[in-house]
């Protein structure tokens, strides 16, 4: 997934990983920390 930002007078492109049902359901099972949690889940922990 391609996600453009407009940032000033210029245009970043930045690549996205595509989620999976997977990452959504061991999003929604992770308990504790959100922070901990967001972090994990950005880096494709689960």
């Amino acid at each position: 997934m391609t996600e453009l930002k407009d940032i000033d007078d210029d245009i970043l492109e930045h690549q996205r990983k595509k989620r999976t049902m997977d990452d959504i359901i061991g999003l929604v099972k992770m308990e504790g920390n959100a922070v901990e949690s967001k972090k994990a889940i950005q880096k494709g922990i689960r």
